[in-house]
């Protein structure tokens, strides 16, 4: 992070206008995803190659101006990175519950490689971009095999695994918050439905006519399931608000999954 921060100056207007891009690539999605409650790992995502960009002009900048200073922070970061790999490896004292070590291991020996060829490319700051842009490999392949792992602790997932095993056939709804619970849209038998939808993300598609009846009120929902057995997932903080809002000797508590409720109109 201090890196990021690091004045530069005499770069030629190829880089200045590469810098200002980035800068602006890297700030108006935080602004978005921030306004838009999403995941941070959405952010990360899409500003990966700005961050490696900046960080690519810092660089050169750095290095052309301060070798000294540049040669004592590649120091110290090969220096925790490879404490982090010795006490990963050879001891217990980092816990990585859930996760598969060799992913982490594999992750932090791809970032002592990208060090050592940035040290040796470093004047090159369109090497040192791609070196740095290419970090998101192996923290994607961390983070899949994370969920993989964790899977059952994960509550949309775990719903998903509960209701493709025991009501493949059933209507499945969701009460407001798609956000929260999106991971079920791929672990869930079939497409389900949003009772009183309070997306913001779905905004959009909530007004297209193909899409027009994955979007129902409380009224809507009673009648489509008057006659036929379905699920409703919910936040457990938003149960008090179903209840008040639909009446409860209607409905039946399923299962608890952490933070969801699974319901069902029939006991």
């Amino acid at each position: 992070m201090p890196l990021i921060f690091w004045r530069t100056k005499d770069l030629n207007v190829s880089e200045q206008k590469l810098l200002r891009f980035s800068w602006c690539w890297l700030l108006f999605p935080l602004i978005f995803f921030s306004l838009s409650s999403a995941k941070a790992n959405y952010y990360m995502i899409v500003s990966m190659p700005a961050l490696a960009m900046i960080l690519g002009v810092k660089i050169k900048s750095l290095v052309a101006k301060h070798p000294k200073i540049f040669n004592i922070w590649v120091t110290i970061n090969l220096f925790l990175v490879s404490l982090v790999f010795s006490l990963v490896v050879f001891t217990n004292i980092i816990q990585i519950n859930g996760l598969d070590k060799s992913f982490v291991i594999i992750t932090i020996i791809y970032s002592l490689f990208s060090a050592i060829v940035v040290i040796a490319f470093v004047r090159n700051s369109q090497v040192v971009a791609v070196l740095l842009a290419g970090l998101i490999i192996p923290v994607m392949l961390t983070m899949v095999s994370y969920i993989k792992t964790t899977k059952d602790d994960l509550s949309a997932v775990a719903v998903g695994v509960y209701l493709t095993s025991e009501a493949k056939s059933n209507p499945l709804y969701i009460y407001q918050d798609f956000e929260n619970i999106s991971a079920l849209s791929f672990y869930a038998p079939n497409c389900f439905k949003i009772i009183d939808s309070q997306s913001g993300d779905l905004y959009y598609g909530a007004h297209l006519p193909q899409f027009k009846d994955r979007f129902v009120n409380k009224e809507e929902f009673l009648q489509e399931t008057s006659d036929k057995q379905a699920y409703i997932v919910i936040p457990t903080k938003k149960l008090p608000q179903f209840y008040h809002n639909l009446d409860p000797g209607k409905f039946s508590l399923v299962k608890r999954f952490n933070n969801l409720a699974l319901l069902s109109n029939q006991r």
